[in-house]
């Protein structure tokens, strides 16, 4: 298994000499890096809209079953502010 995995380094570390030296080959891994990075961040931020839409709607819904605002928040996780301002939507 250890030695396996020395083979493994070893080919690893060999591969990333050659692009190294090669300055086209370097930018082209570099520019790959940054394209794979950027849409892991654009992932995420859709993620992370789409988890803050959801609660939005879930609050406005309890806000038009009358719930508390302050059980709306501790449910939704969304800050008491917010769903006074999703309140006022309605």
């Amino acid at each position: 298994m250890l030695a396996s995995k020395s083979v493994e380094l070893a080919e690893v570390l060999k591969a990333m000499e050659e692009i190294t030296d090669d300055e086209e080959l370097w930018y082209q891994y570099l520019a790959r890096e940054k394209a794979l990075r950027d849409e892991i961040s654009r992932q995420n931020w859709a993620r992370t809209t789409g988890m803050e839409e959801e609660k939005n709607k879930i609050a406005l819904n309890m806000l038009s079953k009358d719930m508390d605002v302050e059980d709306i928040s501790e449910l939704t996780e969304l800050s008491v502010e917010e769903v006074l301002a999703l309140k006022q939507k309605l």
